[in-house]
Order: C-alpha cells, then sequence, then structure tokens
C-alpha cells in the first residue's frame, strides 16, 4: 500500500512538482507546520486501484506557495471516489 509522509516540521523548502498518492488504507501527507513548502510545478494525486470514498485523502496542511510555475492540480483516478484535502493554503 502507498503511503509517505513530508513533516517540515516548521522549516522552508523547495520541490519541483508534486505528486501525492492515495491507496486503500493509507495516503500521502505533507505538512508545514509554521514553515512553507515552495512548489515550482505543479500536483498529481494518483489514487491507485482499490481506493475508495472510504479511503483517507491524501492531505496538504500547512503553509503552501505554488509559485508563478504552477498551473493546477492533476487527479488520476484508479477506481477510486477519494479525493485531496488542502487546509490553509498560502499563495
Amino acid at each position: 500500500m502507498p503511503t509517505a509522509r513530508l513533516d517540515l516540521n516548521g522549516k522552508y523548502d523547495t520541490a519541483g512538482a508534486l505528486t501525492l498518492e492515495e491507496g486503500r488504507s493509507l495516503s500521502a501527507q505533507v505538512t508545514t507546520g509554521t514553515g512553507t513548502l515552495s512548489l515550482m510545478g505543479d500536483i498529481t494525486l494518483n489514487a491507485f486501484q482499490g481506493s475508495s470514498g472510504a479511503s483517507p485523502a491524501a492531505r496538504i496542511s500547512g503553509n503552501l506557495d505554488l509559485g508563478s510555475s504552477f498551473n493546477g492540480i492533476t487527479a488520476y483516478n484508479g477506481n477510486a471516489a477519494g479525493g485531496a484535502a488542502v487546509a490553509r493554503a498560502a499563495a
């Protein structure tokens, strides 16, 4: 089952594109705390086969700087009715 957790623990970091994966019982989690994650690309959500509306949502929580290169969020549905959650985003 795919799972990943990125916790900046209040620090600042820059990443290119960000890919989040959603599985049946575990999903990607990005937490910044008081820090900020700056993106230089787009966000992609991959929902794996077997995930459903009961699966936990992939989540970004904290401060997110979408930067000038951001074009959007793309979701690939691998037979999933789940989704992604973005809480408190900063442009």
